[in-house]
């Protein structure tokens, strides 16, 4: 199943699900920025929150039990199409 293609605001992190999964951060221009993964998704944004960069403006999210697997599948196909990982995947490897 894959990531649904509606964004949500970047505020609306409280709704994220308890429950593991993979995110994408998007852009003013809705461009994905960074994938991501937790066991707890809205712990795991939460967390992040003060980190995120300004440019970041928008989050979409799947819940799925295999998270890890999927961050990785999503990462191989993001750089497959672009040549390259999102821009704030690159920093962190």
């Amino acid at each position: 199943m894959p990531i649904p293609k509606r964004w949500s605001k970047l505020s609306k992190v409280e709704n994220a699900p308890k429950k593991p999964g993979v995110y994408e951060l998007g852009n003013r221009e809705k461009t994905i920025v960074k994938i991501g993964e937790g066991k707890k998704l809205k712990e795991r944004l939460s967390q992040q929150m003060p980190s995120i960069p300004k440019d970041v403006k928008f989050i979409r999210w799947q819940e799925i039990k295999q998270h890890e697997k999927r961050e990785k599948q999503m990462l191989e196909e993001f750089k497959e199409k672009h040549g390259r990982l999102p821009k704030y995947n690159e920093q962190i490897g």
